[in-house]
């Protein structure tokens, strides 16, 4: 747990049971952020350890069980801490909401929306707000 604590990514290294451990996972999230690759896979189907890694690491949608690609929760959890990542949920990219949050957080991430989205003069207006070079996508 030390060695967790220290450095996140000691977790890859540690113990199966350690890895099954809901507290030593949270440790190693505070930590590193980017270590749900190495939860075992119970843990990465748990709401609670998966919603704190998307809050601090929005990219670990990649290493969460793939049922979190289709809940908007996870989505709009994700979309407020990083925009791209609307790339990982295809479920909602013809949601306005969860579009709006992504452009508002990264003009670029209007390229994810859906075709009839990136039309939406509220989303390109947001999104060029955000970043004029998204007026490209």
């Amino acid at each position: 747990m030390a060695a967790v604590k220290q450095c996140g990514w000691a977790l890859e290294y540690a113990d199966v049971s350690l890895k099954s451990d809901v507290d030593v996972i949270l440790v190693a999230l505070y930590s590193m952020k980017d270590v749900l690759e190495y939860a075992s896979p119970g843990l990465r189907c748990d709401n609670m350890i998966v919603s704190t890694a998307l809050k601090y690491y929005p990219s670990s949608i990649e290493c969460a069980d793939k049922s979190f690609r289709k809940d908007r929760k996870a989505a709009l959890l994700a979309l407020k801490g990083d925009g791209r990542a609307l790339e990982y949920f295809p479920c909602f990219q013809n949601d306005k909401e969860c579009v709006l949050e992504a452009v508002r957080e990264d003009g670029e991430s209007l390229r994810y929306a859906s075709a009839s989205l990136r039309r939406d003069l509220e989303i390109i207006f947001d999104a060029i707000d955000n970043d004029p070079s998204s007026i490209l996508y």
